[in-house]
C-alpha cells in the first residue's frame, strides 16, 4: 500500500466520521459508490443543524454590523477611531470564519452536484490506473507541497479552537444554550469539515499535477494506434481538470481572501509601528508561500496542456494527410 493510498484512506475515513463524505470505494468494480443510508443521515443533519445555525449566525451578525455601520455614518465628524475599530473587527471575523465560504459551497455542491462528484471521483480512479499502465510507475506526488497546503488549511482550523475566539455571537450571552450550540457548530462546520475537505481537494490537485508531469515524460509512440491511445489519455486528463476546477475554487478563494485581509492588517500595523518591520516582512513572506505554490502548479499544468495541444494538432494533421494519400 503506497503513501498516497494510505493518506487517501485516512482522509476519507475522517471525512465520513465528520459527516462530509457519502462515497465509498468498491474494489470489486473499481468505482466509487454512494451510501444511501449515510446520505440520508447527512441530509437530515443539514436540515436540522447546519441551516438553523447558519441562519441564526448570519442574522445576528447582519443586525450587529448594520447597527454599527449606521453609528459610524453619524460619527464621521468626530475624530475618533471607531470606524477603524470596526474595520479591524470585521477583518477579524473574516479571518476567523473564512471557512464559512467552504461550508456554504459544500452545502450547495452536496445538494445539486452529488452525481458530478461521483463521476469526478471515478475519473480520478480511471486516470490513476491509466497513468500507471502507460508509464509503468505511479504518479509522483510532491509531498512537500502537500505539507504547505496542510499548514495553510490547519492554521485557520486550529485558530477556531481558541477559547476566546469560538463563536462570539453578538447579543448572545457566553453561557447561554444558543452560544454553546453555535460554538459546537462553528467548530464542526467551520473548522473540522473544511480542514479535511481542503486536504482532500489539495491532494487531488497534486495527484492531477503528478499525472500531467508523468504523461509529459512519455515519449511519442511510433505506431499510430499507440499514439492515438496516448492522446486520448491526454484528452481525458484535460477533461478531468476542467471538471475538478469548480470544486477546487472555493478553497482557493477562501485562502486568498484570508491572506489579503491579513496582509492589509499587518501593513496598517506597520504604518503605525515602524519598528515592526521584521514582523511585517516575515508575515508577508509566509502569506506569499501558498499563492506562489499554487501559481507554480497552475502554470505547470497550463504549460503541459499547451504541449498536449500542439501534439494533438500535429497528430490530426498527419492523420488527414495519410487519409488524403490513401
Amino acid at each position: 500500500m503506497t503513501a498516497l493510498t494510505k493518506t487517501l484512506q485516512i482522509l476519507a475515513a475522517l471525512a465520513t466520521l465528520l459527516g462530509c463524505n457519502i462515497y465509498s470505494y468498491a474494489p470489486e468494480c473499481g468505482k466509487f459508490k454512494r451510501r444511501q443510508a449515510l446520505q440520508f443521515v447527512i441530509s437530515l443533519m443539514h436540515f436540522i443543524w447546519i441551516r438553523p445555525w447558519m441562519y441564526l449566525s448570519m442574522t445576528l451578525y447582519s443586525i450587529f454590523y448594520i447597527k454599527h455601520f449606521l453609528q459610524i455614518l453619524s460619527l464621521t465628524a468626530n475624530p475618533n477611531d471607531y470606524g477603524l475599530q470596526m474595520v479591524y473587527y470585521l477583518s477579524a471575523i473574516i479571518l476567523r470564519y473564512q471557512y464559512i465560504v467552504v461550508c456554504v459551497a459544500f452545502l450547495y455542491i452536496y445538494k445539486h452536484f452529488k452525481d458530478e462528484v461521483q463521476t469526478m471521483l471515478n475519473e480520478f480512479v480511471f486516470i490513476y490506473r491509466e497513468s500507471r499502465r502507460l508509464s509503468g510507475i505511479e504518479p509522483d506526488i510532491n509531498w512537500w507541497l502537500f505539507l504547505v497546503y496542510v499548514k495553510e488549511s490547519f492554521i485557520p482550523a486550529a485558530d477556531m479552537f481558541a477559547e476566546y475566539k469560538i463563536s462570539r455571537l453578538p447579543y448572545v450571552g457566553p453561557e447561554s444554550i444558543i452560544s454553546k450550540f453555535c460554538s459546537l457548530s462553528a467548530v464542526l462546520f467551520v473548522c473540522l469539515q473544511p480542514f479535511v475537505l481542503s486536504m482532500l481537494v489539495h491532494l487531488g490537485l497534486l495527484l492531477l499535477h503528478g499525472c500531467y508531469k508523468q504523461q509529459l515524460q512519455l515519449r511519442l509512440c511510433h505506431t499510430a494506434a499507440a499514439h492515438k491511445e496516448l492522446l486520448d489519455h491526454y484528452m481525458t486528463l484535460m477533461k478531468l481538470r476542467k471538471s475538478f476546477e469548480p470544486f477546487f475554487r472555493p478553497f482557493v478563494w477562501t485562502a486568498l481572501l484570508a491572506h489579503l485581509t491579513a496582509f492589509m492588517l499587518n501593513f496598517h500595523i506597520f504604518l503605525y509601528d515602524q519598528h515592526n518591520i521584521r514582523h511585517f516582512l516575515y508575515t508577508s513572506v509566509c502569506a506569499m508561500l501558498y499563492p506562489l505554490c499554487l501559481l507554480q502548479q497552475c502554470l505547470s499544468i497550463s504549460s503541459i496542456e499547451k504541449q498536449f495541444g500542439s501534439q494533438l494538432l500535429r497528430f490530426r494533421k498527419n492523420g488527414k494527410k495519410q487519409s488524403q494519400v490513401s
